[in-house]
């Protein structure tokens, strides 16, 4: 008897289990993935066959995907503006990142960055102490195809 009741609530749970995991997916997915972010003063250079659209590109947006065990998809929109064209790129960079550490995955090979740890001010207050943690601003030059990606990073 206890055998054909397990056998009967064991699929049950396991599917409740995939539903509710359903339900939150769009929460699951919009989380804050990793605490650092990318500033709009990052910008491309690129350098094509031809010279019409070569030069620096200022970033539009970007997207960041989880993939699987810090390793995530970077999806990059620049833009430039000539008279009355706009040029568009979009490239594509796959990076690992954690804790201090991350890794960008390029045509040319990997580029590994560090992050410091932030700078603590400690001031004192008729009442006690005041901690201040800044954040820093860090530089990443990554080759893409054609040309860099310059990622000015705030963490």
């Amino acid at each position: 008897m206890i055998k054909k009741l397990l056998i009967l609530i064991l699929p049950l749970v396991f599917f409740a289990n995939d539903n509710i995991l359903e339900a939150f997916k769009e929460e699951i997915e919009s989380q804050n993935i990793v605490n650092f972010e990318i500033l709009q003063n990052s910008y491309a250079k690129f350098n094509f066959i031809g010279g019409f659209a070569d030069g620096e590109y200022r970033l539009k947006s970007y997207k960041i995907t989880p993939i699987k065990d810090n390793v995530y998809k970077l999806e990059l929109r620049f833009v430039k503006k000539k008279g009355i064209l706009r040029y568009y790129q979009e490239p594509i960079l796959y990076f690992w990142y954690k804790d201090n550490k991350i890794v960008f995955l390029s045509d040319r090979g990997k580029y590994r960055f560090t992050f410091s740890k932030p700078i603590i001010k400690i001031k004192k207050l008729k009442e006690g102490y005041e901690v201040i943690s800044s954040k820093r601003v860090y530089t990443f030059k990554i080759p893409v195809n054609s040309g860099e990606v310059v990622l000015k990073i705030r963490k």
